[in-house]
């Protein structure tokens, strides 16, 4: 049975999004601020806190090689040592927010929407901080995406009500599921 228990009111700021580790034993919060905090959920203590960000953190995402990658609205991608919280590397793209990030299942790739709809796919093994493809869609805006099991396909939702679905080694769209919107993706 789960006990409530109070964390110590260390921080003023609003806590923006989070992430659990699979094994659930790691949280880790971003803050409006652009901070990103790693937790032990089993003892509820802080293990390090690091300001990665010059805006609100929007999204955080764990790999299995225990690293971790923050999406700020500073429209940068901080790839981070579970363990420190020291940069790995840190991703740009067009100096629009990312709203979304996730590591590809096969944790090589990294992907990042940003709020003009494209979605950016980096190396993590890579020192460049500049994106390997860019995947968009010609009508309407990427709001989400999820990267299939195999991390050979990532399907995006569009603003327009369609899916695209791209082949994420080389960008070029495999499928176009289309809604009920009179407007398309092509």
């Amino acid at each position: 049975m789960f006990s409530a228990h109070r964390l110590p009111n260390r921080f003023s700021d609003v806590i923006s999004c989070v992430a659990m580790s699979t094994d659930s034993k790691l949280l880790v919060s971003g803050t409006n601020s652009g901070s990103v905090m790693m937790w032990d959920v089993e003892q509820r203590e802080l293990m390090w806190e690091h300001s990665h960000h010059a805006g609100r953190v929007e999204s955080l995402a764990f790999n299995t090689l225990h690293e971790l990658a923050s999406a700020g609205a500073d429209g940068r991608v901080a790839h981070l040592s579970v363990d420190t919280g020291k940069q790995i590397n840190v991703f740009v793209g067009e100096e629009e927010p990312f709203t979304y990030v996730a590591f590809s299942p096969d944790d090589e790739r990294l992907a990042a929407c940003s709020a003009d709809g494209k979605i950016y796919l980096y190396l993590t093994n890579n020192p460049s901080r500049k994106s390997k493809l860019v995947l968009r869609s010609n009508i309407a805006r990427v709001t989400g995406f999820v990267w299939s099991p195999n991390s050979k396909l990532i399907a995006g939702c569009c603003s327009d009500g369609c899916v695209i679905i791209w082949n994420s080694i080389t960008g070029s769209i495999s499928t176009v599921l289309e809604g009920d919107s009179p407007a398309t993706c092509w």
